[in-house]
């Protein structure tokens, strides 16, 4: 069986996969904790810090605005959300499609 997944970060929810099938939202509900996936503990707390690191950068007072991030800081959380997603695809393995919309995102 395959598991659909989308990978995204949404401010203040505590994850960054979300079902996008009804194989795994029977499984798992909508938005997926990292701790239910078959990922290692180093590759969970990176994940974690990930969207921690997320939540901080957002201007909470109006969220949908530029975050107070700068460009380059922006562009690093980006390398790094990259960087981290490719190791976690590794570790989910083919039982697991992942839906990169973090990548596709507009820019403010």
């Amino acid at each position: 069986m395959s598991y659909r997944l989308r990978f995204f970060f949404d401010p203040g929810s505590g994850v960054c996969f979300w079902t996008a099938s009804d194989a795994i939202y029977k499984r798992f509900g909508y938005p997926v904790e990292l701790s239910e996936l078959p990922l290692s503990a180093t590759t969970r707390r990176a994940g974690e810090h990930l969207i921690g690191r997320f939540n901080t950068s957002l201007n909470w007072a109006d969220p949908s605005s530029s975050s107070p991030a700068g460009e380059s800081d922006t562009a690093l959380f980006d390398e790094d959300a990259s960087a981290w997603l490719a190791i976690a695809k590794g570790e989910l393995g083919p039982d697991y499609e992942v839906i990169d919309e973090h990548s596709v995102r507009p820019i403010n």
